[in-house]
């Protein structure tokens, strides 16, 4: 007989109360004792939700390649909310799989419920997200061999890149090095700008035009702080029945100390 839980989903939707229903063995204690944060394939990452500007069409096309080829390894790197685990989402859909998520404690998330056939154990091809937070390198090494004997598919996801997650384990330092990488490109004002839109719209915010023109031409081109002032916007219309304007959209800025003039 096996148990059902319902897991609230928190990482991918942060806006959302949803939950996921998945099964575990009573027997699989392994499992009981991991981080349970699964994405439900919501809207936000999806392949239409992606926006794309000449800066980053080239990060879509290269993943978009591999998922065409027979190649067993992908690495998707670069820095803290890049877009990496959209990317990671677009890559699950295309191969049909599930993303595993490395815990916070560093072991490797063996459950994923969002898709028919993607529980531990299945054969298919999987996307491995947060890799910074990986300390068992040995088990991984295994692991890529394992993909590599039974013709599987592996991408692997996470901040900094192959040399930083691979530490001390030399062999597998030369397995990532010898993989396809993608690393997310720098945005240009008109990402921002799409990205910005995107955000706002996903807070229920009703931002006009000019702020989200400001602040993408004032903002340092990092996505990670276009997610810090989408979340400052939301806590000043929150405290605030006063229009968004061009004075409220400079207060946000400096709140979160990127205020470049």
């Amino acid at each position: 007989m096996q148990e059902r839980q319902d897991v609230p989903v928190g990482r991918y939707l942060p806006q959302a109360a949803q939950t996921v229903s998945y099964r575990i063995p009573k027997s699989d204690e392994r499992a009981r004792q991991l981080i349970l944060n699964f994405p439900a394939w919501p809207s936000q990452l999806g392949r239409d939700a992606y926006v794309v500007t000449d800066a980053n069409v080239r990060d879509l096309a290269t993943l978009d390649a591999w998922i065409a080829m027979d190649e067993a390894l992908l690495v998707i790197c670069g820095d803290a909310l890049s877009g990496k685990s959209h990317l990671a989402s677009i890559a699950a859909q295309g191969l049909g799989c599930g993303i595993w998520l490395v815990a916070e404690n560093g072991g490797i998330n063996h459950a994923i419920a969002s898709q028919p056939g993607n529980q531990p154990g299945n054969k298919g091809a999987v996307v491995l997200d947060g890799m910074e937070r990986l300390s068992d390198r040995s088990r991984l090494l295994e692991f890529i061999e394992e993909v590599r004997r039974e013709n599987r598919r592996l991408v692997l996801v996470g901040n900094g890149g192959p040399v930083e997650w691979a530490g001390a384990v030399v062999d597998l330092a030369t397995r990532l090095k010898a993989a396809p990488q993608l690393e997310t490109s720098r945005p240009d004002e008109a990402l921002m700008r799409g990205v910005l839109t995107k955000l706002v719209a996903e807070r229920q915010l009703s931002v006009p035009r000019e702020v989200i023109e400001f602040a993408a031409s004032q903002l340092p081109r990092r996505i990670d702080r276009a997610v810090a002032y989408a979340g400052a916007l939301e806590t000043l219309v929150a405290g605030s029945t006063n229009r968004l304007s061009i004075r409220l959209a400079t207060i946000a800025l400096e709140s979160i100390d990127t205020f470049k003039g």
